[in-house]
């Protein structure tokens, strides 16, 4: 029997199926991504997205001169740019999914805002004229960056002539490998931080206006893109104050910012910034609690900081540096930083157990085992009916002290407890409820603050309430990364305005003087 005919037909099945499934994995850019999007014709303040490749460098030039014949427009028409909104976030999200997701979120908060933040709104229903005038006088900045795994699929797509086919097989390995992304992301994070974005906004802001009227800056951001925006304005990075000319040039514009569950130690915020800097934290966020400090062992992605943020070659930041300059500190950061985090992490962990057993006396054991799966349970209910029901003491061990699993400054995350850096008062800084910090007699001043969302950022897998002990301590527990992708939350919108609406220069309107409702937002009004 001769095969030749199967075997071409074959042959042209395969070839045809691929090109069926190519053609239908065309990866598209952000102004396919946003043509569509007809609520963005309501809005004068963007959203503009400046991507950054896996090298940390900006892509998207045209965003740049959008922004700025925008801004020019703007302020001809007598409705000029008066703030700006800097708005990162990041870990598990590709490219596309960024820009996506940042049109929800706005979209999402606009409503949020309409609906006086009790819920998200109906997503489906087009914007209100109150809505659309919440972000009237603003510009929004979003930055785009892959923050995902495509390795498997990456290497599959060099063979198979089909990105669909290949990410369908690579969707498993892919998901799987996510969590080993973490030490390549927080350095790519640096690198757009350190470099690149200060380089693209301080481009803007030159070509847009003029030096009296910069708008105030404003920064949002969650996970590790929070990590990108502490780079944007870090001035120093412990003992080492950055050069002048690594600044970013336009620091006296920024006026506050809220950080949701960001993936960094304190060590990474600013030091004493004369701006609010707001944090929000979740003792359900189990990326940060577990998977961050246990990350930072093998390899502290503080030192990737170090590397990207210090002008070690020259005095320019990383993206201004020569390709040589930054070949060499490429190849020296990996050694650096495995040799280091050698040296620090038993010299860390040593001197916050001396510490914590100093300061925590008999708690250290409870709080130990309230770390320890299954005996965490006998824990929660001595705490919890003995300590709490009996003698009116309820110790919560475990939520702010972990015991013999505190691995220290630099591995722990902010977004979970604030732990004070190595010679620094240890006390653990004071988090206060998300109820007082939506209290409209609330002022954030200068500084950082930190405030405990626990209350609301508490979903896990597929809904499971992981603020509910019998389910925290149980099938809980498996779920690696707990309530961190938790941000879209009307409470914590809710929290970015009150955050800004009592900054100066934005003008409160949520109520009149005798405490009506006036408008659903503060992010409306003039300077």
């Amino acid at each position: 029997m001769d095969f030749r005919f199967v075997r071409v037909a074959l042959n042209l099945a395969i070839v045809s199926i691929a090109a069926f499934l190519g053609s239908c994995a065309h990866r598209p850019t952000i102004a396919d991504l946003t043509r569509d999007v007809a609520w963005l014709e309501q809005i004068r303040g963007g959203p503009y997205f400046l991507d950054f490749n896996t090298d940390g460098r900006l892509t998207s030039g045209s965003e740049v001169q959008r922004f700025a014949a925008d801004a020019k427009a703007r302020r001809d028409n007598g409705h000029p740019v008066r703030k700006i909104a800097i708005v990162s976030f990041g870990w598990g999200l590709s490219r596309e999914e960024s820009v996506t997701d940042y049109l929800q979120y706005v979209r999402y908060y606009l409503k949020a805002a309409g609906d006086k933040f009790q819920s998200l709104g109906d997503p489906e229903s087009a914007l209100t004229e109150a809505e659309t005038e919440i972000a009237d006088d603003w510009a929004i900045v979003c930055v785009s960056w892959d923050s995902s795994q495509h390795a498997i699929e990456s290497a599959i797509e060099s063979f198979i002539p089909s990105p669909s086919f290949a990410r369908c097989l690579s969707f498993v390995p892919d998901y799987m490998l996510f969590p080993v992304t973490f030490w390549s992301k927080a350095g790519l994070a640096d690198r757009i931080g350190y470099g690149s974005l200060r380089d693209a906004v301080e481009v803007m802001l030159d070509e847009s206006f003029e030096p009296a009227d910069v708008p105030d800056l404003y920064l949002v951001g969650h996970s590790l893109g929070c990590r990108i925006l502490s780079g944007f304005v870090k001035t120093s990075l412990g003992a080492v104050e950055l050069p002048q000319s690594a600044k970013f040039q336009y620091l006296d514009s920024v006026q506050g910012g809220v950080f949701v569950l960001p993936a960094l130690v304190p060590l990474n915020l600013p030091t004493e910034p004369n701006y609010p800097l707001v944090i929000a934290q979740s003792e359900h966020d189990y990326a940060n609690s577990f998977l961050y400090p246990v990350a930072n062992v093998p390899l502290n992605a503080y030192t990737s900081t170090g590397a990207e943020g210090i002008p070690w070659v020259t005095t320019k930041r990383s993206s201004q540096q020569s390709p040589g300059a930054r070949r060499f500190i490429d190849w020296a950061k990996l050694p650096f930083s495995f040799v280091l985090s050698l040296i620090m992490t038993p010299l860390n962990y040593g001197y916050t157990q001396v510490r914590e057993v100093a300061t925590r006396h008999v708690h250290y054991v409870p709080e130990t085992l309230a770390h320890v799966p299954i005996v965490n349970i006998p824990v929660h209910l001595i705490d919890e009916y003995v300590m709490g029901g009996v003698f009116d003491a309820k110790q919560d061990w475990g939520r702010y002290h972990r015991g013999a699993f505190n691995l220290g400054a630099v591995h722990q995350s902010a977004a979970t407890e604030a732990t004070a850096a190595i010679g620094a008062s240890w006390e653990v800084a004071d988090s206060e409820p998300l109820s007082g910090a939506l209290s409209a007699s609330r002022q954030f001043g200068p500084g950082v603050h930190y405030v405990d969302c626990s209350d609301v950022i508490r979903s896990g897998w597929h809904g499971l309430d992981l603020a509910n002990p019998w389910v925290g301590l149980t099938v809980g527990a498996l779920d690696p990364i707990g309530a961190h992708m938790e941000y879209r939350r009307p409470e914590i919108m809710h929290l970015i305005y009150r955050v800004l609406a009592q900054l100066p220069g934005v003008r409160n309107v949520e109520a009149d003087e005798g405490g009506s409702e006036k408008s659903p937002s503060g992010l409306s009004g003039g300077k």
